[in-house]
């Protein structure tokens, strides 16, 4: 078990240098909230919150990547810059 936590700690900084060279450093922070919220503060032993942290996680890792993905670290400032000058509406009346 010590192994274990030994490896989770030295991945965390390359993880988190990572995903600020890709461009999202705050999805890779709150991956590591969660980390630290799930497993050493002990907040897994319930179900509940075991549950919210895993949807924490999940919600966390898929943001990294679609920021990833476009390129930017909101998914609303991709679509707003991608639709914003459309020409279909400018010929409107």
């Amino acid at each position: 078990m010590e192994h274990a936590r030994i490896l989770r700690w030295s991945l965390l900084p390359l993880c988190l240098i990572q995903s600020y060279t890709l461009g999202v450093p705050w999805d890779g922070l709150s991956l590591l909230f969660g980390v630290i919220v799930y497993n050493e503060l002990g907040l897994h032993n319930h179900w509940f919150i075991r549950a919210l942290c895993n949807v924490w996680a999940y919600a966390s890792f898929n943001a990294g990547a679609v920021g990833v993905l476009f390129g930017t670290f909101s998914l609303l400032v991709a679509w707003k810059d991608k639709f914003s000058d459309t020409d279909r509406y400018k010929s409107l009346p």
